[in-house]
């Protein structure tokens, strides 16, 4: 069929506006799928908005929380290994104790004296002697318990780290009852977690040779031979 030059250019322009509206079919189906991509990606940007934000949140109420527990506890320490006794009243019992950690810092030459101690009592939950059955003393049934550490709360920060240089003299007592006991810093969970690695990392360092690597105040150290 013969087409002359007019409808040629018509049947041509037809063809090209059928191309042009199945390009911008095509064009539309991807503007939907690029339109749907960008959506989702802002939705995610919110999402980890807020996932960020939370975390920044958190991150800074455990810092606060990290502070105020550690200014609670600046001025106190731990006792370990103290015999724990039973008496006839509270008041007693605290005094008693009281006492007996005078006496340990007697023990490392220390001039810690009773105005120095705010407070002392055992940590952890206390549980009674009890006999057995046939009605036995409560000292032949009572199996033996490991006596709970004593906190001890001083006046300053300085007077705590002075026992705690000297803590370590303990272990050359002539008393054993002295011997076995060990004094530490009263440290926060993040500071226990932090404590644990460094002596892992002491521990390495002594197996492969090193020398006089130690611990100071949550940091490792190493003396200068020269």
């Amino acid at each position: 069929m013969a087409y002359n030059d007019k409808e040629e250019e018509n049947l041509a322009l037809r063809r090209t506006n059928k191309i042009t509206e199945e390009e911008n079919i095509i064009l539309k189906e991807d503007d939907k799928q690029l339109i749907n991509q960008i959506r989702s990606l802002e939705d995610r940007m919110d999402n980890l908005k807020v996932q960020l934000k939370k975390e920044i949140i958190e991150e800074i109420y455990e810092e606060f929380e990290e502070r105020e527990m550690k200014e609670k506890k600046k001025n106190n320490l731990i006792i370990f290994n103290i015999e724990e006794t039973e008496y006839p009243s509270r008041q007693e019992k605290i005094q008693k104790e009281l006492d007996t950690c005078i006496q340990v810092f007697k023990e490392i030459q220390s001039e810690v004296k009773d105005e120095d101690i705010v407070e002392t009592f055992r940590i952890g939950k206390y549980r009674r002697k009890e006999g057995n059955e046939e009605g036995q003393e409560e000292e032949q049934t009572q199996i033996k318990r490991k006596p709970r550490p004593i906190l001890v709360k001083l006046k300053d920060e300085r007077t705590k780290w002075e026992i705690i240089k000297k803590a370590k003299t303990i272990r050359n007592s002539r008393n054993d009852t002295f011997r076995k006991v060990w004094i530490v810093p009263d440290l926060t969970m993040k500071e226990r977690e932090r404590d644990k690695e460094l002596r892992r990392e002491l521990q390495e360092k002594r197996e492969a040779g090193e020398e006089g690597w130690y611990i100071r105040r949550g940091k490792l150290h190493r003396r200068n031979f020269l």
